[in-house]
Order: C-alpha cells, then structure tokens, then sequence
C-alpha cells in the first residue's frame, strides 16, 4: 500500500510541484501574466503580482500559454487592468491543485481503533474538462493483530458543455481488508448538473450507470449498478472558512450487494495560503455486507493539511 501511495504521491508532484508563469491571450490582442487560480464556471482568474486576482469572461479568451517570463508580468499587468473585471471565484483555471491531509482518526464499526489516516486529493479544472482524483488510505495494528487496512482511490473525468451540464466518466478502486473486500472496482459514466457555482461554493449532482466487480472472502461478483454523487463546498469566511460534503450512492442491480453509501462531511480552516485544519466525518454504509461485517463503518478525522 505504501508503495502505490508513493507512486501517486510522485506522480501528482509531477504536475503540480513546478511553480510558473501563465498566459492568458485575449480576444481584443491584449495579453495577461500571473499564475491561475479558482474561478466561478464560465470565467478565467488569474493572480497578478502587484494587483491580485482577476477573472474574465472564457469567451473573452483567446489562448492560455502555461509557460511565460517573469518580466512579462508589469507590462501586461499595465495595459490589461482597464480591460478586465476582477473578481475571484471556486474552480482553479487550468492548473493542478493538490491536497494533503494527514491525522487522527478515531474509527467506529468493523474496526474499533484510533490510528492515523492519509487523505490526499488533486485537482485541475479546465475551460472543457475538470479533472477530479482522491486516495483515502489507513493501515493500523496494536498487539501484531490488524485493525484497519482500507485503501480508496477515485478518479473523475468531466466534459462540461456551457456553465451547468456536463458528462461525466468514473473510476474507483477500494479494499478493505479488515471488511473481507479483497478489491472492488466501479467503473462508469453519465451526466451531471451543477445546481449553483459562485465565489461562495458550488453544488454539483451527477447519476449515471456503473460496473462493479468485486471479490471478497466470500465470493466474486461483477454486475450493473445506477450510481449518483454530489459534491458541495460552501465559504463561510471566503478564503478562510469553508464546509463541504461529498457522496456516492450505488445501487447494484443484484440482490447479493444492494446500496453501497460512502460519504464524507467536514469543516476546513485555511491557516495560511498553504496550511489548513480540518475537521470531518467519512461514513460507508453497504445494505450487504460480507458475512460476519457490519453495514456501517464511521470514522471521525482531526487533520493537517498542505496545498501544493
């Protein structure tokens, strides 16, 4: 486990470890440099040294080079300030935007332990495609006997099509040793709608049709599945204070598995631009558990977190 988490880990530094200049091209000829940030669905936000961040319009862009010279930065800075609105918004324009938290957790359920867990995630949201990816990890023991070895991996890839709908393509895989799931793989697609997107947060809802196959202690199992998810983050204090909640519903068209839930709820408090807090709750419930397990399994989780 610690070996695919490392490669991971690696891999996402990849992409995210390099600090740059952007670009942004403009329709009208003018051009602007800083480094990209979040902004709301339909616009482009760029921070640029010396005046902060600013957003645009997409279709007032003509061309985004990832890769500019610092000394770019006063000289545009000058001549497209008159011609941009500035606001800031909730989706990074462009660029990967990587997460980790790491802390304690008190579990309740198949396993009754208090150990340490990895939560890391990254994202890059485009003009057309958003990219989503998760790892969740936990391994802990105490008198040489296992209490938790799970280990989650999600991956979302989204076509957007104007500022609500999008389709939506998804891949997850999960074990759980001390459950009895050897593996489990969901594999699927649909569309999706977001309900709102603003400076403030955003609510996405999407439902589509899954694969699942998963094999256990006690069987191998690979059937159809309707699947819906959601994802919600809300500032309290913008740029400082925020909520989320995220889940997943699959419902497997075969009596022997039945509604798998996993869900995960928190509060984050942002420290500095790279240091935060948190405070959640990750709940997974299976209306057919293996023989022998509980349905639910609840872990509470009090984190350090650092962006990159």
């Amino acid at each position: 486990m610690a070996r695919i988490v490392a490669i991971l880990l690696l891999w996402t530094v990849a992409f995210v470890g390099v600090a740059r200049a952007d670009v942004v091209h403009f329709v009208n000829g003018d051009r602007l440099t800083g480094r990209l940030v979040e902004a709301e669905t339909g616009y482009i936000a760029l921070d640029v040294a010396n005046i902060g961040v600013i957003a645009v319009p997409v279709e007032a862009v003509e061309q985004i080079d990832e890769e500019g010279s610092a000394q770019d930065d006063v000289a545009a800075s000058a001549d497209s300030e008159a011609s941009v609105p500035a606001n800031a918004g909730a989706g990074r324009g462009d660029a990967w935007d990587a997460t980790a938290d790491a802390g304690a957790t008190v579990s309740r359920g198949n396993t009754d332990a208090v150990d340490v867990a990895l939560v890391f995630a990254a994202k890059r949201s485009g003009v057309h495609f958003d990219h989503l990816f998760d790892v969740n990890t936990a391994r802990s023991s105490a008198r040489d006997e296992v209490t938790r070895d799970q280990l989650d991996i999600e991956y979302d890839l989204r076509r957007k099509f104007g500022d609500k709908w999008y389709a939506v393509g998804n891949f997850e895989y999960y074990r759980d040793a001390i459950k009895g799931i050897d593996q489990r793989y969901t594999a699927g697609a649909g569309g999706g709608y977001a309900i709102f997107a603003s400076e403030r947060g955003a609510l996405t809802t999407d439902i589509g049709i899954s694969q699942v196959l998963e094999e256990s202690m006690s069987a191998r199992q690979s059937n159809p599945a309707l699947r819906w998810g959601v994802d919600f983050n809300r500032w309290i204090v913008p740029e400082q204070l925020e909520v989320f909640h995220t889940h997943q519903l699959l419902s497997v068209l075969d009596s022997n598995q039945g509604l798998f839930w996993d869900s995960g709820t928190g509060v984050r408090l942002y420290l500095s631009e790279r240091w935060n807090m948190s405070v959640r709750l990750d709940v997974q419930h299976e209306t057919q558990p293996t023989p022998g397990r509980r349905k639910t399994d609840a872990t509470s989780m009090i984190a350090i977190g650092a962006k990159f």
